[in-house]
């Protein structure tokens, strides 16, 4: 869910007033089993990285014991 927001929000902030559930038909129509295996691959890769970025963002807020 969490990697969803991440995306809609990405989207929203790129494409303010977006029709989403329209675009996301329009573009899903067009795409292969292949290009969603290789999107959810690329999609994965960026959460995976926004989530260590997070980590480290905790660890640096974190006080010093």
């Amino acid at each position: 869910m969490g990697g969803v927001l991440y995306f809609v929000g990405l989207i929203e902030g790129k494409a303010p007033g977006i029709n989403l559930p329209v675009e996301l038909k329009r573009v899903s129509g067009t795409m292969s089993d292949s290009d969603f295996e290789q999107e959810s691959q690329r999609c994965g890769q960026t959460l995976i990285e926004q989530g260590k970025q997070l980590d480290a963002i905790g660890q640096a807020l974190e006080p010093s014991k």
